[in-house]
């Protein structure tokens, strides 16, 4: 295809024939749901695992689809860690234990999938829209900006993206937001 048409693959069903013909018969791209998160691959800080995901991907690669990492961080509270919630923070460049577990975990999982994955979304869920989001505001703008170029000079040919969903896609599309967040990481 002209367009790359992908789709979300969930470790639960892949001892499921059907499933697994069904992904390889439709798509050429593909992410896994939750198993290259940051909850999924360090629920216990220092304790880092990255095997599920990586016999997904061994599976998708070995059959030609193309894949994509989600996420490397997530916004909302609910998806952050209770130890990641409760360490200490400052605004960005100012060390911090947040920055240095961030850095930590794009060190781990970029290098961990260097040159496997096309792309990264490498902040997902940015924009305001409710309580709980934007959990890495704590670094300032300037701390988002680093996600990125950190991610960037570990895997210079993937791609990083920002990712949106509750934010555009209920209730109407309003892509202001979304290019204004953008716009103002491009600009730093």
């Amino acid at each position: 295809h002209r367009f790359a048409f992908g789709t979300c693959i969930t470790n639960t069903y892949m001892t499921n024939n059907s499933y697994k013909n069904f992904i390889l018969n439709h798509y050429e791209w593909a992410v896994c749901e939750n198993e290259t998160k940051w909850t999924t691959n360090e629920p216990s800080q220092d304790s880092e695992t990255y095997t599920t995901a990586d016999n997904i991907y061994q599976w998708a690669n070995s059959n030609g689809i193309k894949f994509r990492g989600h996420c490397l961080f997530w916004e909302q509270l609910n998806q952050v860690q209770s130890w990641v919630q409760g360490l200490t923070y400052a605004t960005y460049p100012t060390p911090s234990n947040l920055l240095t577990e961030v850095d930590e975990r794009i060190d781990s999982a970029v290098n961990h999938y260097k040159n496997k994955f096309h792309n990264w979304d490498v902040d997902n869920e940015m924009l305001p829209t409710g309580t709980g989001n934007e959990f890495y505001n704590r670094l300032g703008e300037g701390g988002r900006v680093h996600m990125f170029q950190r991610a960037k000079s570990i895997d210079p040919n993937c791609g990083m993206f920002m990712n949106e969903y509750s934010g555009n896609s209920f209730g109407g599309y309003d892509s202001g937001p979304y290019v204004a967040r953008a716009t103002s990481l491009i600009s730093m």
